[in-house]
């Protein structure tokens, strides 16, 4: 466990310990103690607070999201509901509540409740009002950008739905999507964060996210095919004829705000099936660190790397097509692979994101990602004894 995380940990319990009848301790302590693991520790603590108050709605959604953690998303779907009746103009619960069905393969249900993130946006969520507008045709329509760079991607998988139906779509995306999407979708106008649409000439605004909103539903019953994104002017066979032994594609690490330590694996865990005379390993990790390839290399391992895994995402995807196969952790590089329709073993956390469902072994977003998940929280050994690898 990282050192300040242990020390987030310890500093949390302190507060408890110092005052075992104070509820706001122990909201404090269970964050603390789903990012860190200790999922035990975090459940005494909400049964600790909800009998100080049982009637308190933020000891109630911290155990919501106990259980998620464990696995009980039936158990957090009740919460959540119960919080809805009691409160039913709290958009918080709703999104909640829209992410657990998702997980739990109740993608409509998930997906009307999907628009009460439009607490956090800039504008209001209408993915209806999208779909009507799709049937009328012929309309200008504006996409402002939500959420971060694997959102992006995976709402972007229903570009294809839009197509022949609007007289004009801007697409505002990270700057570093741009000359990757430009390219494989001439007809939409994409512009990055700091540029600006001129909302007087189109009247019809969205975030983005109301385009998977709209859009998933038709993609799953086959009504239209997301397209594998393509490189211009790159001869991927010659790449791959020159090089003896086969590329695998690696990504083991993420630094993202939520859930890092459960979602990130050992690099040794991953290299332990594979073998340096047969695969030459390419590092897709954005910053990979001197240890991680001084033990690629004492394992005999030849690893190749792109120079700019950040900024240069056009250049991690040629690196991720000239791989045979890409083995990583929930990241950008899942979607960025899954987009690129690149042969993908994406490896999952007990308890793992909305985006990937939980009774399903191929991705229902990226027909090419097949997915492996724990069994047990934060164990890693039995996924990778399993797992089937190039």
């Amino acid at each position: 466990m990282d050192a300040d995380v242990d020390y987030d940990l310890r500093k949390a319990l302190q507060r408890v310990n110092d005052d075992p009848t104070s509820i706001n301790s122990y909201h404090e302590f269970i964050p603390v103690a789903i990012e860190t693991l200790q999922l035990d520790a975090a459940m005494q603590a909400a049964e600790a607070a909800l009998e100080i108050d049982s009637l308190n709605h933020d000891s109630w959604l911290l155990t919501a999201r106990v259980l998620e953690e464990k696995g009980d998303f039936t158990g957090a779907i009740k919460i959540y509901e119960q919080l809805i009746y009691q409160n039913p103009n709290k958009a918080q619960y709703r999104y909640q509540l829209g992410l657990d069905l998702f997980s739990v393969g109740e993608f409509s249900a998930g997906l009307d409740n999907f628009k009460y993130r439009a607490g956090t946006l800039g504008c209001p969520s209408r993915p209806d009002y999208l779909s009507e507008l799709r049937a009328k045709g012929g309309e200008s329509i504006f996409f402002s950008e939500e959420q971060g760079l694997g959102d992006q991607i995976m709402f972007l998988q229903c570009l294809p739905f839009l197509e022949g139906r609007f007289s004009e779509v801007t697409v505002q995306i990270d700057q570093r999507l741009i000359p990757l999407y430009s390219s494989n979708f001439p007809d939409i106008t994409f512009i990055s964060s700091s540029e600006s649409c001129d909302h007087k000439t189109t009247p019809a605004i969205f975030p983005v996210g109301d385009l998977f909103i709209a859009g998933l539903l038709p993609l799953l019953g086959d009504a239209f095919q997301p397209r594998p994104l393509v490189l211009r002017n790159i001869d991927l066979e010659s790449d791959k004829s020159i090089e003896s032994k086969v590329r695998i594609g690696l990504s083991w690490r993420t630094s993202a705000e939520f859930g890092p330590l459960k979602r990130s694996i050992p690099l040794q865990a991953l290299l332990q099936k594979l073998d340096p005379d047969l695969h030459k390993l390419v590092f897709l990790q954005y910053l990979p660190q001197p240890e991680d390839e001084e033990l690629a290399s004492n394992l005999g391992f030849e690893f190749e790397k792109p120079d700019d895994a950040y900024e240069n995402i056009y250049e991690v995807a040629h690196w991720i097509l000239k791989c045979e196969s890409v083995i990583t952790i929930d990241n950008y590089i899942v979607h960025l692979s899954g987009a690129l329709g690149a042969k993908t073993l994406a490896l999952l956390p007990f308890s793992c994101s909305y985006r990937w469902a939980l009774d399903t072994h191929i991705s229902p977003i990226y027909k090419s990602v097949k997915l492996k998940r724990q069994t047990r929280v934060n164990d890693w050994a039995g996924i990778v004894d399993h797992s089937i690898y190039p």
